[in-house]
């Protein structure tokens, strides 16, 4: 068995829940207790008027050409769908890029 248990289990073929609700965490700011399972939480976001097929739809939507294509992850909405064997199975934030210094801003060495 999976760390996510249930949620590992593909929804459509393609959106696990456990991406539909990470999804519904960090890309929507839906507050979910982090004691729930993945089925619970859906339905807690379900009891919530939200439509899980919506959220399903939008993370097919943006990561289906790139799973068949054997992308690994795919960035969108501010946040990164993790994709394993073809299903997005995790949604985690986006890193911030490496912030360098500017070539003027190094100083160069004295010789």
């Amino acid at each position: 068995m999976s760390r996510h248990g249930d949620g590992e289990t593909p929804v459509s073929g393609l959106v696990t829940m456990h991406a539909v609700r990470r999804y519904a965490e960090r890309a929507m700011h839906i507050s979910i207790h982090e004691d729930l399972s993945d089925q619970g939480a859906l339905a807690a976001i379900a009891d919530q008027g939200i439509d899980l097929n919506t959220i399903r739809e939008r993370i097919r939507s943006k990561c289906a050409i790139p799973a068949q294509m054997g992308a690994c992850a795919v960035h969108f909405d501010g946040v990164k769908a993790v994709i394993k064997d073809g299903s997005v199975v995790s949604i985690i934030f986006k890193r911030p890029p490496v912030m360098r210094p500017s070539l003027n801003e190094w100083s160069l060495p004295n010789f």
